[in-house]
């Protein structure tokens, strides 16, 4: 993903398969320092955390037979991963706009989530659809034309900001889980930090990359593991959404994560009482999958 930041001020080898870089933004790894084939290797397949996890909340989601709003915003998570990918794999201005592109009309998925939290079943709002359609294509169709990073990220700021006031305003308004309220805002934090260090300090990441062993030295790249915690919480928002909306409807939810740290929804038809009970599902000792089982009953 590419927020702003400026080109690093690392030494490069010689230019790889893709060719000369042509994108505005560059990153604090090495370019094609792994493989010839790929600019930036670690930041390139951490972006499986954009397309694998999507996958399963969208099979999920058609079982469960949600609004089709949250399977748009899983896709609308699978293009950020792509569109990411092919950046980081190429340092091509074209790929850096379909990154950015991506993480802008995404967004706009999940904040049409939020708004429609408490409308109606089986509606949709035309109006509000009308205006995010236009307000994004105003946006891309003027960033391709002025290539203004500046501006992009204005663009993309607005959006997160009201979706964010959006989000507490959801959560303050009903009894939702608050697991998914905090979990994603923690998540999204973390990775902001992270992302800070690796643009202002890239030198300093660098020496202490280089004085590590193999192994060790892929934790100090910073900008994957900032895809890596993104990407995770864009999954617990839409979860949170998701959740919300089951919430208004009075439908039966249940949430379990994966191995303790990706959520998922179950919902159902029946008719549960309104309780709340938390139980702890232990992997055997053969370390297979652990579940941690918040179940709450509408």
């Amino acid at each position: 993903m590419a927020p702003a930041t400026t080109d690093n001020l690392l030494v490069e080898p010689d230019t790889g398969f893709w060719g000369p870089r042509t994108s505005t933004l560059d990153w604090c790894e090495r370019n094609y320092a792994t493989t010839t084939y790929i600019a930036e290797f670690w930041n390139t397949i951490s972006n499986i955390v954009f397309i694998i996890p999507p996958l399963f909340g969208i099979a999920f989601a058609w079982r469960d037979r949600v609004d089709h709003r949250f399977i748009f915003s899983y896709v609308g998570v699978i293009l950020i991963g792509l569109g990411s990918s092919s950046f980081h794999l190429t340092l091509h201005i074209f790929s850096q706009m379909l990154d950015e592109m991506s993480m802008l009309w995404a967004t706009s998925f999940f904040l049409y989530c939020l708004m429609e939290t408490h409308s109606k079943p089986r509606s949709n709002n035309g109006s509000l659809i009308q205006i995010l359609y236009i307000y994004n294509a105003f946006a891309s169709l003027s960033y391709i034309i002025m290539q203004e990073p500046l501006f992009f990220q204005v663009a993309f700021g607005t959006l997160t900001v009201i979706m964010m006031v959006r989000g507490c305003y959801v959560a303050m308004s009903q009894d939702c889980c608050r697991y998914l309220v905090w979990y994603p805002m923690i998540l999204y934090f973390t990775a902001f930090v992270l992302w800070n260090i690796d643009n202002l300090y890239c030198e300093h990441v660098q020496r202490l990359r280089d004085s590590l062993p193999s192994p060790l030295s892929v934790l100090t790249q910073l900008h994957a593991w900032w895809h890596v915690f993104v990407g995770i919480a864009c999954h617990a928002q839409i979860q949170f959404s998701c959740h919300s909306r089951s919430i208004f409807l009075k439908r039966h939810c249940t949430i379990w994560t994966w191995c303790g740290f990706l959520p998922f929804l179950e919902i159902h038809d029946d008719k549960q009482p309104s309780t709340t009970n938390i139980s702890t599902q232990l992997a055997n000792q053969s370390g297979k999958e652990t579940k941690c089982r918040l179940t709450k009953e509408l």
